[in-house]
């Protein structure tokens, strides 16, 4: 005996439309033109929060945001040169050096410079600021520690996992960097490194994207975009601590 079979048709119709949308948003994406910046290759989870806000705005203004990741001197200097059409994040004083990049006016995040020392060392760093002997590191292209006033001799590593191995082999004795990226070196665990946070906070800056000067134009648009994702983070935050108050 043959088994009949129905068909839903409403079901059929709806898959269908589902795959050709699909379908027509990859083709969409794919067919937008590349916005194409570079980023330190220090990825942290920082990082990756940056990429998917400007990847939005991007999309939203009708451009694919294509990134490369190099070291972050190199990052700079290729993006100044024109090479890539800007820079994924920096703080506002790289403007000042890099008169080519323009930033564009909307802080993204923010991040706070820190020293970290061998454990059980740290009583020995009391005024080390103004200690002209001791060995200093950080990665090349971190301009919150390069313009960072010190009286000792600054070293310069390409990686934050080089600046700990440095501190760990005694190389150097200090080493500058942000909480997120010795989070990452250290594979989130600063004890098992024998490495210690000193608490004073050295600086703290906002970060922002950078555009090339051929792109002056296109500021205001993201600039629009990327305060909207700011408002809406707001008012999200606004409804989730109404509704905690609810409760």
């Amino acid at each position: 005996m043959r088994r009949q079979y129905r068909i839903n048709w409403g079901s059929a119709a709806l898959l269908s439309w589902l795959w050709v949308s699909t379908s027509l948003q990859v083709a969409d994406a794919q067919q937008l033109p590349p916005f194409s910046v570079t980023a330190s290759l220090n990825r942290t989870a920082l990082t990756i929060q940056i990429e998917q806000q400007l990847t939005q705005a991007y999309r939203a203004i009708g451009y694919q945001l294509n990134i490369q990741y190099l070291p972050a001197e190199r990052s700079l200097k290729m993006s100044s040169q024109g090479k890539f059409d800007g820079e994924l994040f920096r703080i506002a004083a790289v403007g000042q050096h890099y008169p080519q990049l323009l930033q564009v006016p909307v802080p993204l995040a923010q991040v706070q410079l820190y020293a970290f020392v061998h454990a059980g060392r740290e009583h020995e760093f009391g005024l080390w600021q103004q200690d002209a002997t001791l060995r200093i590191g950080f990665v090349r292209g971190f301009k919150m520690a390069e313009l960072y006033d010190v009286a000792g001799h600054k070293t310069m590593v390409n990686t934050p996992g080089q600046a700990v191995q440095m501190l760990q082999q005694n190389k150097i004795d200090l080493l500058m960097e942000d909480l997120q990226s010795l989070h990452e070196a250290t594979a989130g665990d600063e004890q098992a490194a024998n490495l210690v946070r000193l608490p004073e906070v050295l600086a703290t800056e906002q970060l922002f994207h950078f555009v090339h000067q051929r792109h002056q134009h296109l500021i205001p648009a993201l600039s629009e975009q990327l305060q909207r994702q700011t408002e809406g983070k707001k008012r999200r935050k606004s409804a989730s601590g109404k509704g905690g108050d609810q409760k």
